[in-house]
């Protein structure tokens, strides 16, 4: 008889989701199951470590910059190699036209030598000695070139042994072994930022 029972009918229908409300609950179960789903997937994908693809990324974006700062520093080093000692191929220029035509030539060098240096010692993440040291390779590899197919000098052995030693200086900046530290890297204080600022 309570089975008749308009109440307790609709109880069982509610239990056995048989009812409106008893889909509209099952409906909410499998949704929160869902949303719990991906909430633990994201809490995974959160605490799991980067990936060997991200870590590949960022290495090779500071492999290219690192290559890019290089062949911007090999290109200014010749446009100021030229800028130096093209004028000694035209004797007959007066010294205000050579230093004019000399300035001009160098304003290049600097188009490529700010961006080397600013892409060396930022995206590259080199230190400016090794910057200074990479230029002063390129430097004397285009002087070398220069004087040799532009001013038609003769290059001499002391010439190749004086610049080798000086990229051997190079090797010692770049890769070290003495690689200690001598002088701290100066950092002002506030004391100090004031008497500068005065």
């Amino acid at each position: 008889k309570d089975s008749h029972h308009p109440s307790a009918q609709s109880q069982l229908s509610r239990s056995k989701g048989g009812g409106p409300g008893g889909l509209k609950s099952v409906h909410q179960l499998g949704t929160l199951r869902s949303q719990g789903l991906e909430k633990l997937r994201d809490r995974g994908k959160s605490r799991r470590p980067e990936g060997a693809h991200t870590i590949c990324a960022m290495f090779v974006g500071q492999t290219w910059a690192a290559v890019g700062c290089v062949f911007l520093l090999i290109g200014s080093c010749c446009v100021m190699t030229t800028a130096w000692y093209l004028h000694l191929t035209h004797k007959d220029w007066q010294m205000w036209k050579a230093v004019l035509y000399s300035w001009l030539i160098a304003g290049g060098e600097y188009c490529l030598q700010v961006p080397a240096n600013r892409i060396g010692h930022g995206e590259a993440q080199l230190p400016a000695a090794t910057l200074r040291a990479i230029a002063e390779v390129a430097i004397l590899v285009s002087f070398l070139l220069f004087q040799r197919f532009v001013l038609l000098e003769a290059v001499r052995w002391n010439h190749l042994i004086g610049f080798a030693l000086v990229c051997a200086g190079v090797c010692i900046v770049v890769v070290g072994p003495w690689d200690g530290i001598v002088l701290e890297a100066y950092k002002p204080t506030s004391d100090t930022a004031g008497v500068e600022l005065q």
